[in-house]
């Protein structure tokens, strides 16, 4: 990360977009699958229907609940970047403009995907194995 801050230090971002990148850095770092893609929730949502098989859904949802409440806080961070990125100008304001508006769309597309597990898990585990089999899950859809 420190050699694409130098890079775009050399080539003319200011103070305030180079801050802003390295909170948008961040924020990267930060989701759980800690990628650009979709490919981690599959992963996320397996792991979660294999402990439910193991230890019960009651012992599971707690941990669902704080993922979510992680993916909402981290959500509200990435509005407030967005935000604060708005005025800016000059090298590089406008690619982290976009940049800022894909890792909105990408924490509130988590924010609907741990709301939608809950949901369908409080239905049964078979509920949710069956909308992951049939493309259904919100970030599938995407």
């Amino acid at each position: 990360m420190k050699s694409r801050q130098r890079w775009r230090k050399n080539r003319g971002a200011n103070k305030a977009t180079l801050n802003a990148y390295e909170n948008l850095d961040s924020l990267w770092a930060s989701t759980y699958t800690g990628c650009r893609t979709n490919a981690g929730y599959q992963d996320h949502v397996i792991a979660i229907l294999q402990e439910v098989d193991i230890i019960g859904w009651d012992d599971v949802r707690p941990g669902c609940e704080k993922e979510l409440l992680e993916a909402r806080v981290l959500a509200r961070d990435a509005e407030a970047l967005v935000q604060s990125v708005t005025n800016l100008e000059g090298p590089y304001s406008d690619r982290l403009k976009t940049d800022c508006a894909q890792i909105l769309f990408r924490m509130q597309l988590w924010v609907a995907a741990e709301e939608q597990i809950i949901a369908l898990m409080d239905q049964g585990p078979e509920v949710l194995n069956q909308a992951l089999f049939e493309d259904k899950l919100v970030w599938q859809c995407s």
